[in-house]
């Protein structure tokens, strides 16, 4: 990377400067100690300061799009914001309560919240219930559908299809206990047999 461009990504937010710090090899102490401080300073803390009282961002827990807890919180995991945060269990727990009330699972959101929850080591147990769900809902293609509603025959979708990875690879990540191998493997193939 050139001198010039890392001075100037360096003096930008906490949410770059530690992206960068890991990036160019420094060591993981510093690299975490830069990382700590999107909760403290920059776009991090201004997101964790919006939060209500009752855990949740803007008016809604899934809508509004970009503005609502859990797209909040997926903006926190974008920048960086580190397991454990009390603010971040706040927002895995309004979800929670959230979800508790729903009549149907739709694949996108299941996946959303698994990540979401995985990422911040949140939920636990409550959490083999809806990565079984998510397993069970892959496609014959090895993808996901959020349209499918049981029709194992559908294409998957691609954007589906890589929340579902990504919850879980989390999931796994996480140390979660129910097995996720093997819908993880059929899941990468099904890119790889699209050439993505």
């Amino acid at each position: 990377m050139d001198d010039d461009v890392r001075s100037w990504l360096l003096e930008g937010d906490p949410a770059v400067r530690w992206r960068v710090r890991d990036l160019v090899g420094a060591p993981a102490e510093e690299v975490e100690r830069e990382r700590a401080r999107v909760a403290t300073e920059g776009w991090g803390a201004r997101l964790l300061a919006l939060q209500r009282d009752d855990g949740g961002w803007g008016e809604g827990d899934y809508s509004p799009k970009w503005t609502s807890t859990t797209y909040t919180m997926m903006h926190l995991i974008w920048l960086g914001l580190t397991p454990g945060n009390a603010a971040a269990a706040r927002g895995c727990d309004r979800l929670w309560q959230w979800q508790a009330g729903w009549r149907a699972r739709e694949t996108c959101i299941v996946g959303m919240l698994i990540k979401i929850t995985s990422i911040f080591r949140y939920g636990g147990e409550r959490l083999d219930g809806l990565v079984g769900h998510l397993v069970g809902e892959q496609l014959d293609d090895g993808g996901w559908n959020c349209k499918s509603r049981g029709d194992k025959g559908m294409h998957g979708s691609f954007h589906t299809s890589i929340q579902a990875l990504e919850a879980l690879d989390a999931y796994a990540r996480s140390g979660g206990t129910v097995a996720t191998g093997t819908a993880l493997e059929r899941g990468r193939q099904f890119f790889l047999k699209h050439r993505l």
